[in-house]
């Protein structure tokens, strides 16, 4: 099994990293791959995360370092190589996870406190997925490990989850722009002013020659 994370390493804090680590005990053989645009390109940079890992004994052979990928679909594609994402905290992924998603890998998120640690876990309940959320960190180790091990339910989420996600709230662009416009209309109302009159009030009267 691989693990993967394809977030901003400034995200990949040493808390981080020992939860990682204590997910890859938990499941021998697995491998965790990490990959950020070219981040890793540079050997001393390999090295440098190597070491981090190392320190929670996990050799160099559990980790797959990708160097960067030439376009966006390249990029996508390296999702192929990762079966379990693995959300960092507390601050979460958000384009990363919504991408690992859509491209049929299960994510394990660790639900924060605020907005910027529950974006994870906000996708995974629009999506039907509560099980992938974790409350603690025992529980997020338990959950990864767990759903590492159960191939046939890993195999079957990744075949459905991408038609899942586009029958999901989350791709209702139609619904999304109906709350927006709703928002607007609520907004408008509370201000008391009517958008007909905070229109006309932001345009000068006449514009001189």
């Amino acid at each position: 099994v691989t693990f993967g994370s394809f977030n901003k390493p400034e995200k990949i804090n040493d808390e981080v990293i020992s939860l990682w680590s204590d997910i890859l005990h938990a499941v021998p053989n697995s491998k965790l791959l990490l990959k950020y645009f070219s981040y890793y390109s540079e050997p001393s940079m390999q090295k440098r995360w190597l070491a981090k890992f190392a320190a929670y004994g996990i050799g160099e052979d559990r980790l797959i370092v990708k160097a960067k990928s030439d376009n966006r679909p390249n990029h996508l594609m390296l999702y192929n190589d990762v079966d379990i994402a693995l959300d960092p905290f507390p601050f979460v992924g958000c384009n990363a996870t919504f991408q690992a998603l859509w491209m049929g890998v299960p994510v394990v998120t660790l639900a924060g406190g605020n907005f910027v640690g529950r974006m994870g876990t906000s996708f995974l309940r629009t999506l039907g997925e509560p099980g992938w959320v974790a409350e603690d960190e025992a529980g997020y180790v338990a959950k990864a490990a767990a759903l590492a091990r159960d191939v046939v339910a890993l195999r079957g989420a990744r075949a459905q989850l991408r038609d899942r996600m586009a029958r999901s709230p989350l791709c209702d662009i139609a619904e999304y722009v109906k709350q927006l416009e709703d928002l607007y209309r609520r907004m408008w109302h509370f201000s008391g002013v009517s958008p007909p009159q905070r229109l006309l009030a932001a345009v000068p009267e006449k514009v001189g020659a």
